[in-house]
């Protein structure tokens, strides 16, 4: 998910001379040594700490124990192929660009089916707990024996700026790519709802909030995408962009596709 959150926005829990807090600090958080150091005009913020080695983050009211970190499961690729990202996705082999990556689900999904995937994620906390999730699955964890070749088929760049690696693509300094995905932050519900969503998608919310300018990227996306371009929307929300050339949609989600802009 791209992002327009100001990276003030989140606190880091823990010693302050630990290389993760000094991390969190050359990001922009501020660092406290425990809950009850917080000060009261910051307790609307998220809380990032460590715990058992591991990245995890918390919204306020949330206890340690049920604090957030990126757990990858892998599907088989039966499952991965009867997805929607993945059926808009097209047939692999081929490079997938995920410009907006997330926490990484579809990223390791479209892995699953067979891609090779670049990952680009601009807000550095969802970058840094999909690193570590990524970390992770390359080791082993999870709930399936080939998590760690899925996720050996996930890079996640060093190129944060979905327009950046774009840009690199374009001018040939990264390989080129067969399709680009656009998974932007989906806009607020028209109406309410009784249920909270997933812990997952309350966390992006909160870390990555609304991104009004993510329409921007699906023309750049379309000149260097050598197959398509696929959007992954509410089923309820207009196109990002005009010239759809088809859909896939389901009752909650639409697969948006575009064809690439050729060159002259």
């Amino acid at each position: 998910m791209s992002h327009n959150t100001p990276v003030h926005d989140v606190i880091f829990l823990g010693d302050p001379e630990t290389s993760a807090a000094r991390d969190a600090v050359g990001f922009g958080a501020t660092v406290a040594v425990d809950e009850s150091a917080i000060a009261p005009e910051d307790r609307h913020r998220v809380r990032l700490e460590v715990v058992d080695g591991r990245l995890q983050a918390r919204l306020p009211g949330w206890p340690r124990s049920a604090g957030f970190r990126v757990e990858l499961d892998c599907p088989t690729v039966a499952e991965a192929r009867r997805s929607p990202v993945v059926r808009g996705a097209g047939t692999p082999p081929g490079v997938l660009l995920d410009a907006t990556a997330g926490f990484g689900t579809d990223a390791v999904r479209l892995a699953a089916a067979g891609w090779r995937v670049i990952a680009c994620e601009r807000n550095p906390w969802i970058r840094w707990l999909l690193d570590e999730g990524l970390a992770a699955a390359r080791e082993g964890a999870g709930d399936r024996d080939d998590l760690a070749e899925v996720a050996q088929r996930v890079r996640l760049v060093e190129i944060p700026e979905a327009r950046e690696i774009m840009a690199a693509i374009a001018a040939g300094a990264i390989e080129p790519v067969d399709v680009v995905l656009l998974d932007p932050m989906y806009p607020a519900e028209r109406r309410g709802k009784a249920a909270l969503p997933p812990k997952s998608a309350q966390m992006l919310r909160a870390l990555a909030g609304e991104d009004p300018q993510a329409a921007e990227l699906v023309e750049p996306a379309r000149r260097i995408a050598r197959r398509r371009v696929i959007v992954k929307r509410p089923a309820w929300a207009s196109p990002l962009a005009e010239d759809v050339a088809h859909s896939i949609a389901t009752k909650l989600l639409r697969i948006d596709a575009y064809l690439p802009i050729r060159h002259p």
